[in-house]
């Protein structure tokens, strides 16, 4: 991750063989999220996939439950800042990969 993005994420991955129902332990902590303030702005929940967003002080958490037991499944959260000076960090970034 460029060093200027680096104050404008924050991300976690669960471990998911450790949570004995992993898309229970996501539920939970999506609504502990809700429960802290936060505004769920968008939720897509399809068979083996959901993915939250969030909102909070100029923060925006996307939430996401992919896959299934014994297959791939991926539990993750990432924070990104949605304040002028990583919006203009992200759009940088973004046009560096274009070229």
């Amino acid at each position: 991750m460029p060093a200027d993005l680096k104050s404008c994420v924050v991300s976690w991955t669960a471990d998911s063989a450790k949570a004995a129902d992993s898309r229970k332990s996501y539920d939970t902590t999506v609504a502990a999220l809700a429960k802290g303030g936060r505004k769920e702005t968008r939720t897509v929940d399809q068979p083996a996939t959901v993915v939250t967003s969030l909102d909070k002080s100029g923060w925006r958490v996307r939430a996401s439950h992919q896959g299934k037991a014994g297959a791939l499944l991926i539990v993750s959260f990432i924070a990104t800042e949605t304040g002028p000076v990583c919006a203009k960090a992200f759009q940088e970034d973004r046009a560096k990969k274009k070229q």
